[in-house]
Parts: structure tokens; C-alpha cells; sequence
């Protein structure tokens, strides 16, 4: 919601304003032109970006190349903005006039690498300081107008800024920029999201009181064909203090509107009260002539200074229709330039590139082809290619035949558009052409009731929008395009035949007949095919009696019909219309030999429904054989299923997606034939996981986590996993599937696992196992417990002082219960436990929960008052699991262990004498008993193991790391420490502990170990 928009004190008539950039699918463009409601004496500026490379995301407006920073999986930052690096916008008040701005309402989105921080700042300041946001969606922090998203690939919308104080008001103009940086890699996407809006206050400036009239807005050049009006273009135009309404006059070759509808050489904005304001409408006229037309609207009114707007247009010559009639096979097209005379595109994409090149937009010849084409993406919106036309004969043309080829390219892709023609201004179902079978075909009809003088000229325009029924959103797309066309004046001697059902989809049998059968005199045949050949005096014949009966379940039926004079042998032009109906396929097994494309498969045989996920409204079902993933994104299922149950004749296109096969339902499957039946998993191990097993449920022993302690992620995440097969080393075998079930979130369990799941493909070259729910994956080793610290040496002193150590209680076995956890000591009143983060510290004995779907629970334990040094010992246990213990010395306040005075001897406190004394376990200043250091390296992480003095509390070490040796800071975030489990030969009152980093994706990283004493 937007903030309330009020008036400054001081400024009378002000009135409140709201405008908004609704990005749709137009965001990908380096200048985006302001496209909301025309403000009244207010020009804004088109939202620009700065520095970086614009990307294409539908509802947004993107961009790649910004400053880096960020690493996968971590809030810690490195990166800064970069003042050359943003987007920005202007917001111009008319003379005579101000703006006071409450604020912005918009949208920031990333990518899986984007930028994680945005910041807005704006010019009343000189871009100095970022603006606080006021109103911040809830997945959203900010630190002092710093914004900061979580890391995922998502859009955040509602975030609202409020502008206060004198900065922001009686302005002349403002403009706004934010500044988006600490991406994961330059080229991770990210930007705003949804639309922008921005609202205010337009007020009286004073020191202006003469005339003004204040234009907003330019045009872009026009074109058109001769005797043909153009597309318009609008500006917003306002007024004020005027005496007179404002005339706007077009020059020659022009004309205006206030309503886009009636059009002349000038039009009017009345004036009321002294001000005025509309929106004016321009274009190039039908009469204006042949080649560059140019001039401005002049737009005046008393005493106020003369305002010219520019406009530019190109007219170009049409194509000629004689009495031989029009031909036109694209032959030597090879771009816009090269478009046939009175040719012409009109759609959101125009990079042409040759026929059957993946490339989105205009197609034109290749080697073998001649073709004037287009392929679409999901966001290109309906697309028109348009024939211009001169009526060059001597007569009215009022009947006329219509011949083309409709071509189809990469027939292979899952979606097929269409054409509607329309000749005229007038649609001609006829003259319909679909990509939907694959086949390239002639279409042909003849078309009345025209009136077109000579010399005047009309349009014929083929029509697509890259989707067809039952096919929306987003996929791969067939091209479309058109072949040669021929068109021939006059009546034809032989009507065709009119089909009285309309070529679509259909899912049951069809009885087409001829509507017009009964305006043929005696002696006329009707004769049809239903391949696609065309149809002769050998066809079938047709009967208006029992009709063509067309049966389902046989897939795309191309039915063609003609009508023949059997006296002369003359035939009507060819009638054709395709009826897509399913192709039935018995099994899972025959599905999936099938080919992928437009063709709708019914599956005969029941399958059994086994797992789904809200994501996509992803399902899967199997039979004894084989399995299906659906990708339901368009909702089109809407009964619920439950795992179990039996459906027969799940209908739908498939396709591949990173080598998986996917259904894409067109109908709802319906309720099911059974419910409640058992699918048994199938046994594989990682290695042997391939596509026979995919979209089926299968079983793998043994298996372990890599990552065994840390956390699953969200749903689509891998974690890597290894079994017998894998010779130990893990694999990214095992996916997220059911990002809306437990395992989200969920602690990764130790091994052995059996674990059940789905199967799918990540990649051409990866397949993987996710499980429905925690209850897929059961430990099958001996139930255990285990205990582990961040530090075993305390100092006793009053309970909840700093001296605390952090816990964690980890069970190795099922996680599909709740597990109560006792907790004992074996020295009395030794330490207290904190079990749920209250600082509530109970002394022991007391129980914690390891909560069901988890495997570890954190605890904290202080040390309680003892005068002396103790060893002390914290035991876990629960029935049915093998106990755990971990060892504390406790150090009373009034004691202490060894001090460096105590081993020094009387040795200077220099570096070598404290790396010996704090790193290496050495027994005096002369000793050679110390162990130096142990650097390790893995793929993941840095490690450095040492034998660290802990009975010294006056003694602190711990790990630090940097990046960039050069102009880096050491610091300690990301350092782990934890104790060796190999304590052999460690020195009492020492430890051997392991330090470590993660490398992440930096290409350098230090590790080192600092000790230092307090008070030295």
C-alpha cells in the first residue's frame, strides 16, 4: 500500500499523483519507456540501466555484471557498490510547478547467483546516502537502507520507501537510482521486480504565472504503407495559468487525436480554471506520400511560448494486386531491409536469423527453404505478419482466393503455435494453420463479401502467439512461418467444402460433415482424405447421410476435402483442417518409446501415483515397468491424489528437460480407479541408477552422507551421498525433490542409510534419488548417541557466566520420533545445562528431546562454584541407544592450572617461547617435545591441527583467515574448531584440536593460528 499523499504547507492546489513501470514481459531492454497513467504536468524519464548488461526475466527488469561479493550458502560479504553500476530514473515537474514525494513502492528480485544487496539513493543529496526503507517485505532485512535478501532464486515485492523533510519537497525534479552489488558471479541476475511505483504531490511553485504549456513525452519514427494510416503514438500535454484551451496542429502528412479513434489535422485541449491536460495521440496519415515524411506538432495557446514536438515517418509503397492476381515465395529474403514490398513484422522480438537456428524472433530463408517466419518464446506476446495491399485492378474487388503454404521448423519442440488469418480487417477460419502435427501444409480458401475500390488499399495479416489450447506458458517452440502465397481475384466457379466442426483438439470421436453440401447442383462430388494428401477423383467418397466419422484415440487426423464437377472434371479449392485427437498408448513403457513433441498421448493402463510436491505441481506415477514425471505448472489436475492411488488414461505432451521425461497434462486425470495399492521400491545402487528407474521409486542400502551433521537445503538442493558402488566417494546422487515435505531443513543423518526415493535426472549426465519424507531414509547401524564440544575447559564461577560450553547431543538412527535424551554427571553439582536456549540452567540430572525428523539437539553447560581443578563427566543415554560421554576440566576461580611464568623458567615471553609454550605441547623453553602444526587441504576445506595448551586460562588461541594477504583482514568467522579424536601422546594439560576454514569457490585462502596471553 502506498503511503498517504498529502500536501506541503505553503503549497495551494496540490494534488496528488501515482505513477507506475509495469514491466511485463518488455524488462529486457537497456531503456524502459514509462508506461503508466500520463501525469499532468509531471515528465518521467525512461528507467535506465547503468553499467551493467540487461537480461530477460518475465514481470522484471534485470540485469547481469554486477559487483560480486557473495558466496553461495554464506551472509558474509565482501563486495561493495559500484557507483557506475545502477538503475535510474527522473521524475520533471512543469514550470511554475513542484513535486513533493512521499515515496517508492517496488520489487527486488535475484537470480541462484545474483546480488544479494540493494540500496536506493537519489540526487537531493547528490546519491550520497542510502534511503531507508520504510515498509520491508518479511524475507527481507535492511541495516540503515542497506536491503538484504536471503539466498535464493526468488522475488521479493511490497517493500515500500517514505520520503520525509525539506529534501523531498518543492522540488523541480528528483531522480532515483538504485545501486545493486555482492553478487555470487557477474553473471547472476538481479534487479526489480513486479512493478515500480512512485507517488507524490504536485503543487504550486510560484514565481511562473504566464502561460505555460509543458509537453511530456517524445515519439519514435512512425512507418507505414501508402494509403495506409500508421500505428499512433501518444504524449501527455498540461497546461497552466493559461486564457485559452491549447491547439495542437499536425504537419503535413500527420494527423492527431484526443481519443485514438478520430483522427484530423488538429485538435483542441480546453482549459479550465487555467490549466489543461490530456493525452494527445499521433500518426502518420493514409494520405500522406511515399518515403521520409517529417515536422512537428505545434502546440500553442495565448501568450504562452510556442512548444514543438518532433515527428518522423517513413511511408513505403504497398504490394500491387492486378487483375492476374499476387504471387510471393521469399525468395532472397534475408532480412527486415530485404522484406517483400508491402511486407511487414510487427512483434516485441524482430532479430532475424535463418529458419530452423534456435535464435528467438524472425526467421528467413535457409539452404533448402524460402520462408518468412517467427519463433516465440513465453513472453513475446501475439505476433503479426502483415501483407499490404493496393487494389491495382479496375474493379472492386469483392471476392478472392487465398493460397499459402504454412511451414513449420524445429518440430521436434513441445509447443506448437498457430496462425489466424484475417483478410481485410476480417478473421477467416479457413485460412487457420497449426504447427500442432509437424507437417507443413497448403491452405487455401476463397473469401467473399470484400469491398475494396480501386486504388484503395488492405491488409491481410497471419496472427500468432507461440501457444495453442491445452499448451500455454512457458518451453521450447516450434517455428511458425509462412511459404509461398498466391492470391487470385474473382468468385471462385465451385464453392469449396465448409467442415461444420472447427479444426482443435478433441477428446472423443468426432462426425464432421459438409455444411454447404446442399448448395452443390446435381452432378458435384465431394471427395476426402484424412492424411493430409490432397484429395481427387480416387478419394473416398463423401456421404452427407453418415458423415466423416473421425475416431479418437488415433492421434492428429488431417482431414482435406474437395469438390469435383463430375461432367468437366473441374474441382473447388482444397479444403483441409486438422483435429488433434490423443494417440493411445497402453503403458508407461510405450509412453516413454514415444516421441516428444505436440502429439497428446493417452495412456491406456492404469499407473499407480507414488509422490508429489507443490512445486510445479510436480507428480509422479508409475506402472510395473515403468514411471512418468507430470509437470503441472498450469494447475490443469485439480483432484487431489494420495500415494496409492490407481488412475487410468493420464492424458498429456511429453517432453525432456535436462534429460528427464515429463508429462504435461491437458486434461484432469480424474478420480482414481483404486486407492490404497503398494509399490514396492526398486533395489539399485547409486551406480546403477539410469533411465529405466526414472520417475520410479527405488531403494538404496548402505548409503552415507557426506555432509552427515549439517542441514538439508530447500527443495531442488543436492547433497552428496555414497555407497558401495561408488568406491566411497560421494556423488551428488541424492536431490531435494519435495521442497515442501521434512526433509527440509532437516539435520543430514550419519550412516549407514537405507533410503528410498524418486528418481530424476539434474543434468544430461546426472540422475539422483529424493525421498517423500524423512521417513524415506532409516539408519541401519546400531543405534548411538554421541556428545561433542566446542570446549572442554570451563571455569567455575556463577551459574550463566561466560565461561559456557556448547553442546551437541547427535543420535545416529531413526529420526521419525521424538528421542528423550537423559543427562547425567558423574561428579556431583559439577555444572548446570541449558537445554532450550533460555539461559535457564538446570543443574543435572535433567532430559533434552531430539525432536522427530532431526538427529541433534544443542545444549549449553556452564561449571558450577569449585575452589580446586576437577575432571568432570557429562554422560547422555536412552534406552535403546549406546551411551555417550564427554570429559570437562573445570577449573575453580580460586585456583589454576600451569601458568607461562610456571613453564618459562624464567625464559623471555617472546614468539618462539609462545609457540612452543601454546602450540606444540612443549614442557619447557629447552624442551624439543613440541609438535609442530599439520596443515591439511580437502576439496571443501582448509584444516591445521595442533596440540593447543588448555590448562592456562590466562591463555587464548584460536584460527583466523583471510582471502587477500594484500589488503585483507584476518578474521575468525567461518573458523571452526573442534577436538582430534586422537589425543595419543598429547601432553597433560594440552589438546590436540583440529582448525578449520571452508575453501567455498575462492581461488586463495590463509589459515593461521594466533595465541595470546592476557595481561602480558
Amino acid at each position: 500500500m502506498l503511503p498517504a499523499l498529502l500536501a506541503t504547507a505553503g503549497n495551494l492546489h496540490a494534488q496528488a499523483f501515482t505513477g507506475t513501470f509495469t514491466f511485463g514481459g518488455a524488462g529486457n531492454v537497456d531503456s524502459f519507456a514509462y508506461n503508466g497513467t500520463a501525469i499532468p504536468g509531471i515528465s518521467v524519464s525512461p528507467l535506465t540501466k547503468n553499467g551493467v548488461t540487461t537480461s530477460s526475466s518475465s514481470g522484471n527488469s534485470r540485469a547481469t555484471g554486477w559487483p560480486t561479493g557473495a558466496t553461495n550458502g554464506s551472509d558474509v560479504f565482501t563486495g561493495s557498490l559500484d557507483p557506475t553500476k545502477y538503475f535510474e530514473f527522473t521524475i520533471t515537474a512543469a514550470p511554475g510547478k513542484v513535486i513533493n514525494l512521499p515515496g517508492l513502492t517496488f520489487g527486488i528480485g535475484r537470480s541462484g547467483t545474483g546480488p544479494r544487496q540493494w540500496q536506493w539513493r537519489s540526487s537531493v543529496d547528490g546519491f550520497a546516502a542510502p534511503i531507508p526503507v520504510g515498509v520491508l517485505n518479511a524475507s527481507v532485512a535492511q541495516d540503515g537502507g542497506v536491503i538484504t535478501v536471503p539466498d535464493s532464486n526468488s522475488n521479493w515485492t511490497g517493500n515500500e520507501i517514505t520520503t520525509s523533510g525539506a529534501a523531498y519537497e518543492n522540488l523541480s525534479s528528483v531522480t532515483f537510482r538504485v545501486y545493486v552489488y555482492n553478487a555470487e558471479a557477474s553473471s547472476g541476475t538481479g534487479g526489480l521486480a513486479g512493478p515500480l511505483t512512485f507517488s507524490g504531490t504536485l503543487a504550486d511553485g510560484g514565481g511562473v504565472t504566464t502561460p505555460t504549456i509543458f509537453p511530456a513525452g517524445t515519439f519514435t519514427p512512425f512507418t507505414t504503407f501508402l494509403g495506409t494510416p500508421s500505428a499512433s503514438q501518444s504524449v501527455t500535454v498540461s497546461g497552466f495559468n493559461l486564457t485559452e484551451s491549447i491547439l495542437v496542429a499536425a504537419p503535413a502528412g500527420f494527423e492527431v487525436s484526443l481519443d485514438n479513434s478520430v483522427f484530423g489535422p488538429s485538435v483542441s485541449l480546453a482549459q479550465t480554471s487555467g490549466e489543461a491536460s490530456g493525452t494527445v495521440y499521433a500518426r502518420l496519415a493514409a494520405t500522406a506520400p511515399e518515403g521520409a515524411v517529417s515536422g512537428n506538432l505545434v502546440l500553442s495557446s495565448a501568450g504562452a511560448t510556442t512548444e514543438n514536438l518532433g515527428v518522423a515517418g517513413t511511408v513505403q509503397l504497398p504490394a500491387s494486386l492486378t487483375a492476374a492476381g499476387y504471387t510471393q515465395d521469399f525468395t532472397g529474403f534475408t532480412s527486415a531491409a530485404s522484406l517483400p514490398a508491402g511486407w511487414s513484422l510487427q512483434a516485441a522480438a524482430q532479430t532475424y536469423s535463418a529458419w530452423e537456428t534456435t535464435t528467438t524472433g524472425a526467421k528467413f530463408n535457409s539452404e533448402t527453404v524460402n520462408v518468412f517466419g517467427y519463433q516465440h518464446t513465453g513472453t513475446t506476446g501475439v505476433v503479426q505478419q502483415v501483407l499490404t495491399l493496393r487494389n491495382d485492378t479496375s474493379e472492386t474487388i469483392t471476392d478472392m482466393t487465398v493460397s499459402y503454404t504454412g511451414l513449420v521448423g524445429r518440430a521436434d519442440q513441445g509447443r506448437s503455435p498457430f496462425y489466424t488469418v484475417s483478410v481485410g480487417g476480417t478473421e477467416v477460419p479457413r485460412l487457420a494453420f497449426s504447427t500442432a502435427n509437424g507437417v507443413d501444409s497448403t491452405v487455401e480458401t476463397a473469401v467473399s463479401g470484400l469491398s475494396v475500390a480501386p486504388g484503395q488499399t488492405f491488409q491481410i495479416s497471419w496472427s500468432s502467439d507461440g501457444s495453442e489450447a491445452g499448451s500455454p506458458g512457458s518451453g521450447s517452440r516450434r517455428q511458425i512461418g509462412i511459404g509461398s502465397v498466391s492470391l487470385t481475384v474473382g468468385a471462385a466457379a465451385l464453392a469449396a467444402p465448409e467442415f461444420d466442426v472447427p479444426a482443435g483438439t478433441y477428446f472423443a470421436n468426432q462426425t464432421v460433415r459438409v455444411s454447404n453440401f446442399s448448395s452443390y447442383v446435381a452432378g458435384t462430388e465431394v471427395r476426402f482424405t484424412t492424411d493430409g494428401t490432397a484429395p481427387g477423383l480416387e478419394s473416398d467418397l463423401y456421404n452427407d447421410a453418415t458423415g466423416i466419422t473421425l475416431v479418437d484415440g488415433n492421434g492428429t487426423v488431417n482431414l482435406r476435402a474437395v469438390a469435383i464437377d463430375t461432367a468437366t472434371e473441374e474441382a473447388s479449392l482444397v479444403t483441409s483442417a486438422i483435429y488433434q485427437f490423443p494417440l493411445n498408448v497402453a503403458n508407461l513403457t510405450a509412453l516413454r518409446a514415444s516421441p516428444t513433441g505436440s502429439t497428446i498421448y493417452r495412456v491406456t493402463g492404469q499407473v499407480t501415483f507414488t509422490a508429489g510436491t507443490s512445486n510445479r505441481n510436480t507428480k509422479f506415477f508409475q506402472d510395473n515397468a515403468a514411471g512418468i514425471q507430470i509437470d503441472d505448472t498450469a494447475g490443469t489436475i485439480t483432484t487431489v491424489y494420495t500415494a496409492g492411488d490407481n488412475v487410468a488414461g493420464i492424458i498429456g505432451r511429453i517432453s525432456t528437460f535436462r534429460g528427464q521425461l515429463q508429462m504435461v497434462p491437458v486434461q484432469d486425470f480424474g478420480a482414481p480407479v483404486s486407492t490404497g495399492n503398494a509399490v514396492t521400491p526398486i533395489p539399485r545402487t547409486i551406480a546403477t541408477l539410469d533411465n529405466d528407474v526414472q520417475s520410479m521409486l527405488v531403494v538404496l542400502q548402505d548409503v552415507t552422507f557426506e555432509n552427515a551433521g549439517q542441514t538439508f537445503g530447500g527443495g531442488g538442493s543436492t547433497t552428496p551421498i555414497a555407497d558401495a558402488s561408488t568406491s566411497g566417494a560421494f556423488v551428488n546422487a541424492f536431490r531435494n525433490i519435495f521442497g515442501d515435505s521434512n526433509v527440509n531443513g532437516a539435520t543430514i543423518p550419519s550412516g549407514p542409510n537405507t533410503l528410498t526415493g524418486i528418481v530424476q535426472r539434474t543434468s544430461a549426465t546426472v540422475i539422483a534419488v529424493g525421498p517423500r519424507s524423512m521417513s524415506d531414509i532409516v539408519f541401519d547401524g546400531t543405534p548411538s548417541l554421541s556428545l561433542q564440544s566446542n570446549k572442554v575447559q570451563l571455569t567455575a564461577g556463577a551459574t550463566g557466566e561466560t565461561e559456557e560450553a556448547t553442546v551437541e547431543v547427535r543420535r545416529a538412527g531413526a529420526t521419525d520420533a521424538d528421542l528423550v535424551v537423559d543427562l547425567t554427571q558423574d561428579v556431583e553439582g559439577a555444572f548446570a545445562a541449558d537445554i532450550d536456549g533460555s539461559l535457564n540452567y538446570l543443574p543435572l540430572p535433567t532430559a533434552v528431546t531430539i525432536p522427530a525428523g532431526s538427529s541433534a539437539v544443542t545444549i549449553y553447560v556452564v561449571a558450577l562454584d569449585r575452589s580446586v581443578s576437577i575432571n568432570a563427566t557429562l554422560t547422555a543415554s536412552a534406552e535403546g541407544f549406546e551411551p555417550a560421554t564427554q570429559l570437562f576440566n573445570i577449573t575453580g576461580s580460586g585456583g589454576g592450572g600451569e601458568t607461562f611464568q610456571d613453564w618459562a623458567q624464567g625464559a623471555p615471553l617472546d614468539d618462539a617461547n609462545l609457540l612452543k609454550y601454546a602450540i606444540g605441547g612443549a614442557s619447557s623453553p629447552t624442551a624439543t617435545d613440541g609438535v609442530a602444526p599439520v596443515t591439511g587441504i580437502t576439496a571443501t576445506d582448509l584444516t591445521l591441527t595442533a596440540i593447543v595448551r588448555t590448562n592456562d586460562l590466562s591463555l587464548t588461541t584460536e584460527g583466523t583467515a583471510l582471502i587477500d594477504l594484500v589488503g585483507g583482514t584476518w578474521s575468525s568467522n567461518g573458523v571452526t574448531m573442534a577436538p582430534d579424536e586422537d589425543q595419543d601422546g598429547v601432553p597433560e594439560g594440552c589438546e590436540r584440536q583440529i582448525f578449520s576454514t571452508p575453501r567455498g569457490e575462492d581461488g586463495k585462502k590463509f589459515l593461521r593460528l594466533e595465541s595470546t596471553l592476557s595481561g602480558q
